[in-house]
């Protein structure tokens, strides 16, 4: 109760700190979060701001197979800076670059994995314009890559493993713009790609057993372009992300 309590606060004093008047403009993107909220809020003005940036951590907890009944929950820890580009008024491209914090695999053995590169490529298109009525909906697909090395916990001086994960999204977002500067949505998404992983020096061909993401978030604007967002997953593959974006 207490927890709940300081959360309820925290949030409180955001939303007093970003509240202030002005119409609401597009909201922030990024990767394992909500990509594709380039044109999410009510937005009538002429499109001058075209670029949009996000640096966002993101928290993953999902269950691999690898085939033949071996299966491993995986935890993982990302930080990604991303850079939106509104080709239009309803469509934008999302570039993203980043790594792999730390991670693991476990199975009853752990494994860990150690940080490497991660790499994205998103599109976005909004569907829905919102107004007082309706809400505002995009569509978004993504792919992204990465890589990381693996070695067994009980083993400090084995050898590292190899590990590269792809990865192709295609999203959806429903949401609606309160007190002008802060949106909430459901988003949904199917995703699917291989990972490569070499396990006791035989190389393993797995993927993700859920292939789905059903959660919400919000997304809270402020002055001078500046911006926070969180984003929640509870079936699927489930995680958290967090960022703050900014509009040039």
């Amino acid at each position: 109760m207490r927890l709940r309590s300081i959360g309820l606060a925290s949030f409180a004093a955001l939303a007093l700190f970003f509240a202030h008047e002005g119409l609401a403009s597009a909201c922030g993107a990024s990767p394992g979060g909500p990509v594709g909220h380039v044109m999410c809020g009510p937005d009538d003005a002429p499109l001058e701001h075209r670029f949009r940036g996000v640096v966002s951590y993101a928290y993953a907890n999902t269950r691999m197979s690898f085939g033949d009944g071996l299966k491993f929950d995986m935890n993982r820890h990302l930080v990604m800076a991303t850079l939106d580009y509104r080709l239009d008024k309803s469509s934008a491209l999302t570039f993203g670059g980043g790594g792999l914090l730390a991670g693991n695999l476990r199975n009853g053995a752990n494994y860990i994995m150690t940080s490497g590169p991660a790499l994205m490529l998103g599109y976005s298109f909004g569907f829905l314009k919102e107004t007082s009525s309706i809400p505002f909906g995009v569509l978004s697909v993504t792919g992204s890559f990465v890589h990381s090395q693996t070695r067994p916990e009980a083993g400090f001086f084995e050898q590292n493993s190899g590990y590269t994960a792809l990865d192709a999204r295609a999203g959806v977002v429903i949401g609606k713009t309160l007190f002008e500067r802060l949106s909430v949505y459901a988003t949904g998404r199917l995703f699917g790609g291989p990972a490569f992983w070499s396990l006791n020096n035989e190389s393993k061909v797995g993927t993700d057993l859920y292939h789905y993401q059903v959660g919400g978030g919000l997304i809270l604007r402020g002055p001078a372009g500046l911006g926070i967002y969180g984003e929640g997953i509870a079936l699927g593959e489930r995680g958290v992300t967090a960022g703050v974006t900014l509009t040039p």
